[in-house]
């Protein structure tokens, strides 16, 4: 299992016929972590060199379901890479979009196979997917 910057990373397999964010999550709770958070550009870079070599589409903690436009990460850390939506460190210029017709449906992020950036996406059952559990091992008792 690859590691980074005292953290530990787990693929997690999911269904290829489709799941959900927090079919994500939930799996990376119960490996005492949660859904990966990209804390940095070499982060990012990490994990596509270690899972994008599935081709699939990876879930991510990143998500702003409590407030619309407020980007946050499942396990807290810090949102400022994730906030900063111009530097195209880890979206994509047109990135996050809402959705269609901007209706703001779109509240959780996956990187993308084909741009290996985050993009937002609807909170639904997705093919194609896998998640990355991030375990702090500095917290690990």
């Amino acid at each position: 299992m690859p590691f980074f910057e005292g953290k530990e990373y787990i693929k997690i397999d999911l269904p290829s016929g489709g799941s959900t964010f927090n079919d994500a999550e939930n799996a990376a709770i119960n490996l005492k972590g949660h859904s990966v958070s990209i804390n940095s550009q070499e982060e990012l870079q990490f994990i596509v060199d270690n899972f994008g070599i599935y081709n699939k589409h990876i879930w991510t903690g990143a998500n702003d379901i409590q407030i619309e436009g407020d980007w946050q990460w499942t396990d807290g850390s810090s949102t400022g890479l994730l906030s900063d939506l111009k530097s195209g460190d880890l979206w994509p210029t047109h990135e996050p979009n809402g959705g269609e017709d901007n209706r703001a449906d779109e509240d959780v992020a996956v990187i993308s196979h084909s741009t290996t950036k985050l993009h937002d996406v609807m909170n639904a059952s997705r093919p194609n997917m896998i998640g990355v559990a991030e375990i702090d091992l500095s917290n690990s008792s």
